[in-house]
């Protein structure tokens, strides 16, 4: 009796699978449809549907993206990839292992070996008992790694590749502009001709950043406070320290003391007073960049929010500066000047227009939030990133000295468990 209440379980199990499939199959789009025997393949759809519905973009949070797919889905995405190529294309010259040496570094840097799309660790120099710069590295390697996965579940097999990763604002490369030395980082000066030199990396805030978590936490927290331009506080937004860049940070300061438009204040650390959290700066009409030691991180946090972006004319670069539109119909943020002088002006005129403001805001969003900061996006850049650099460097030795099957270095896994910072000298 009871193998026969089982076997009818079994076929009410089935049953309902097939209706489940079915319903799906006449409900969803004649173009991507699935084969009903495609169990596997039903279940990988629903959860780029359920993206979609939930999320509100297609394929923001599915790293299982080709290679192709990467090119079509973020086709303008790789511009710094190709400069670097060039640049070393038009010197003549191919990366040696002597030029991503890391020696010339007293902290912050490391050396990575990828190889059939495992990432290992060879080297790090003062990563560990620096705080900042650990957690920094973790997050790099943690983008790193996922990215990995996406090229292999996406059918993508990487080069074999080995580079040195500087995780400081400032990379300090030494040597003139004809220096073949070369590290990826995750900014150039556009003034610095040595810099040129660099292959950019995406920010480690764009996986995790202490004080904000990860990336996507960051941006679903940042939607909680979408609203119309009109319905926001009608002020500009800034928090931060003084003293990382007092032309900048300082004109910003003085030119917004006591206005009523502006809620501009310098944070306290050790007291926490004055301090925001990153998503409540979405609250706000305006947010407003300002570059620090270098560039600042804090630019793919404000994007993130639907709130008009004012940036300054800016030194600094990084691997998605480049869409940054000023003007014309694919205006994506509004350009102020260095000292502010202009600010006031900015803010009473998009206050007075609002329409204009929801127009620059809705490029915004849909060229960064929904596009070309998304965590696809980005591991589909470090995964060109990956083939670019192999384009132009040496190709590494992956086993040890007299081994068959060891490999250098250590796997990502187990590396997140040493205590201190570690070399390969095997």
């Amino acid at each position: 009796m009871d193998s026969v209440i089982s076997w009818k379980r079994l076929c009410l199990f089935l049953i309902a699978i097939l209706c489940f499939q079915s319903t799906f199959y006449f409900l969803y789009p004649a173009s991507k449809r699935l084969s009903l025997t495609s169990t596997a393949a039903l279940c990988s759809q629903v959860k780029s549907w359920t993206t979609e519905d939930t999320e509100g973009t297609e394929k923001s949070n599915d790293g299982a993206l080709s290679a192709a797919e990467c090119t079509a889905d973020y086709p303008d995405l790789y511009h710094e990839i190709d400069r670097a190529i060039k640049f070393w294309k038009d010197h003549k010259h191919t990366i040696t292992a002597e030029d991503i040496d890391i020696s010339w570094r007293n902290d912050g840097a490391l050396r990575i070996l990828i190889h059939h799309n495992e990432l290992r660790v060879l080297e790090t120099k003062g990563t560990f008992d620096n705080q900042g710069y650990r957690m920094r590295t973790l997050s790099v390697l943690s983008m790193l790694q996922e990215a990995l996965w996406s090229a292999s579940a996406g059918g993508e097999r990487l080069p074999t590749i080995e580079a040195a990763i500087v995780v400081d604002d400032m990379s300090l490369l030494p040597g003139e502009p004809d220096d073949t030395r070369s590290i990826w980082t995750f900014t150039s000066n556009v003034r610095d001709d040595s810099h040129k030199r660099h292959w950019l990396l995406p920010n480690f805030s764009m996986y995790s950043a202490r004080g904000t978590g990860s990336f996507r936490d960051m941006t679903r927290r940042a939607m909680e406070f979408d609203a119309p331009f009109g319905e926001k506080l009608p002020q500009v937004i800034w928090r931060g320290v003084r003293w990382t860049n007092e032309e900048i940070r300082g004109s910003l300061l003085d030119k917004t003391k006591g206005k009523d438009w502006a809620d501009c204040k310098v944070v306290d650390w050790d007291t926490r007073e004055n301090m925001m959290s990153q998503d409540e700066m979405c609250r706000y009409a305006f947010t407003v960049h300002t570059e620090g030691r270098s560039y600042s991180g804090r630019l793919p946090f404000l994007l993130n929010c639907n709130s008009l972006p004012l940036i300054h004319d800016l030194d600094w670069t990084t691997h998605f500066y480049h869409l940054l539109v000023s003007s014309g119909k694919s205006q994506n943020y509004v350009p102020v000047k260095r000292n502010f002088e202009d600010l006031e002006e900015k803010v009473s005129r998009y206050l007075d227009h609002p329409d204009e403001a929801e127009r620059i805001i809705n490029n915004s969003i849909a060229t960064f939030r929904e596009k070309y900061t998304s965590p696809a996006a980005t591991n589909c850049y470090l995964r060109r990133l990956i083939r670019g650099w192999s384009e132009m460097s040496f190709t590494p030795h992956v086993l040890r000295n007299e081994s068959s099957v060891r490999r250098r270095g250590v796997s990502f896994e187990e590396f997140i468990h040493i205590q201190g910072d570690y070399r390969d000298d095997g």
